[in-house]
């Protein structure tokens, strides 16, 4: 059983951990980066990842904060795996800020993706407008609405797709971070058609711990499926500077592809060092 498979082996729609694969070799983020007026406007072209700037919020990385897609991205926007993009970003003023852009609707980053993006033609485009305290804390003290638009695939006869999806958090005192996400999408390209997530952040200042909490509920988008609700806890220990060890649990009430179970329950350990 594959981790990044396990939601849906058990009978969940949705992802109970992104950082996993099987793949060999491939190239997930290779672009030019240029910035303007000290930062405040900036462009990325190349191999991009969309999760990146869509739609983020001040607990969205899958390596420090949480596992499950729900509470990563929004499961009713239908990001495309990395691919040829472009995006522009700027500050309208000292704190309402725009982002916008297009990338390849069947980008891999198993392939170079020239093929796709110029052949078949079929794309994710995207707009957002936010509100921050100052462009210093954008990714902390966030509220913003994002539209969408996913062009048809034709060879994965997957129909074209939209939605409109609503974030807000705020770093309160630099210790508590609240957060509420809201999406609704039409097509069958999302894995949620409506998904409201409520949750926490506490960071622990004296040692750098974090301890968060979510519940999401989602209408899955795939017709005749019921709702299903997603739980997870983690708390991330902070053994020294550069090492942490973070476990989790979540927690699934009635998966939409496995009806006779009321609860799953899914355990995880992840430790991390970097330099």
């Amino acid at each position: 059983m594959h981790p990044k498979n396990l939601g849906f082996e058990t009978g969940y729609v949705g992802l109970t951990g992104t950082q996993f694969g099987d793949f060999g070799w491939g190239v997930t983020n290779l672009y030019w980066q240029q910035k303007f007026n000290n930062g405040k406007i900036s462009f990325v072209i190349g191999k991009v990842d969309p999760t990146d700037y869509v739609g983020i919020y001040g607990l969205t990385n899958p390596v420090t904060h949480f596992q499950n897609l729900a509470f990563l991205t929004d499961p009713s926007i239908a990001v495309p795996n990395q691919g040829l993009g472009i995006a522009v970003g700027a500050m309208l003023s000292d704190n309402i800020y725009f982002i916008t852009g297009f990338s390849d609707a069947n980008g891999e980053p198993t392939r170079d993706g020239f093929d796709t993006f110029f052949d078949d033609a079929e794309y994710f485009k995207h707009i957002e407008l936010g509100y921050t305290s100052s462009f210093e804390r954008r990714y902390f003290d966030n509220i913003h609405l994002t539209a969408w638009h996913i062009d048809e695939r034709e060879k994965a006869q997957v129909p074209d797709s939209w939605g409109v999806a609503f974030s807000a958090s705020w770093f309160i005192d630099d210790q508590w971070i609240p957060f509420l996400r809201m999406g609704y999408s039409e097509g069958d390209a999302a894995l949620n058609e409506r998904n409201i997530s409520i949750g926490l952040g506490r960071y622990f200042s004296r040692n750098g711990d974090l301890l968060g909490v979510g519940l999401s509920w989602g209408k899955p988008a795939t017709d005749g499926l019921e709702n299903q609700v997603t739980s997870e806890a983690f708390y991330r220990i902070q053994m020294s500077q550069n090492w942490a060890i973070t476990p989790s649990v979540q927690v699934i009430f009635d998966p939409a592809l496995n009806p006779e179970k009321d609860v799953i329950a899914v355990f995880g350990i992840r430790s991390r060092l970097n330099f």
